[in-house]
């Protein structure tokens, strides 16, 4: 369940202390392309859920399959996905996201964040605002999930799911995918197939996508992690406190 204040929905993520610099200097944050998750596979059904609809799709349409391999790559590369947190601060949080010990949690509100994201990503991506990820003991897709539709909305939103060992994340995702999806199910309704564009696709999806992003208003709170030293925490209290941003050491006990 997603935390409200008031009419504020409140969301949090991680940073490294590199990374919360980063961000503070360059106003920027990032979408993550879904198929660099292949090293969280045992707990991801991305790829699963990519073939099961690709193979729907082919043999409904006869694609043939080396144009079918060139679209389903086209389409790995067009979803990208942000994590986030409604969880306030656990140890197990911190321990995976701050192994180096100077990790923070940084607070927003969910509400700023989708609107930057529109301004930033919607002339060129399906954006889909906040939802909560879906904790499954055993992952898997259905055999009808997709039926025969060329419906990449719908596959949009299986990218929810996650092994329900990480049930302690309260993890929730915003969701964007390229509009050349579009491009792809006209080659499809008309047969159509052109291969050099199909390259042109796969070439035009980065790893990240990045959006503007004001930290300054955008920033509800930092806690920095229990067990970050003096100098560490002297250090990003001097950047916080140059934008006015609240800042704090977690009081939270780690053994």
């Amino acid at each position: 369940m997603l935390i409200y204040t008031g009419w504020i929905m409140i969301i949090s993520h991680y940073f490294t202390a590199k990374r919360f610099h980063d961000f503070i200097t360059s106003n920027t944050l990032s979408f993550t392309q879904i198929r660099h998750w292949n090293s969280w596979s045992k707990s991801q059904k991305e790829g699963v859920a990519f073939n099961c609809f690709f193979t729907k799709i082919r043999n409904c349409h006869c694609i043939p399959n080396y144009i079918s391999s060139l679209m389903l790559d086209a389409v790995k590369g067009a979803y990208y996905a942000q994590c986030w947190t409604d969880k306030p601060e656990s140890s197990d949080m911190w321990n995976k996201f701050s192994p180096n010990k100077n990790g923070l949690l940084v607070t927003f509100d969910s509400n700023t964040v989708f609107n930057y994201i529109q301004n930033g990503l919607s002339s060129n991506y399906y954006i889909i605002d906040l939802q909560n990820v879906k904790y499954e003991k055993a992952i898997s897709v259905s055999s009808n999930i997709f039926e025969t539709n060329i419906d990449f909305n719908s596959l949009a939103k299986h990218f929810l799911d996650k092994s329900y060992e990480f049930v302690y994340e309260n993890e929730s995702r915003y969701i964007a995918y390229s509009k050349n999806v579009d491009i792809i199910r006209e080659m499809i309704e008309s047969k159509n197939w052109d291969i050099d564009r199909l390259i042109s696709l796969i070439n035009q999806n980065p790893q990240y996508i990045n959006y503007d992003i004001s930290s300054s208003s955008s920033i509800i709170e930092v806690t920095a992690d229990p067990r970050i030293s003096d100098n560490d925490f002297y250090i990003i209290k001097s950047l916080c406190d140059n934008i006015n941003i609240p800042i704090k050491k977690s009081s939270l006990n780690i053994s």
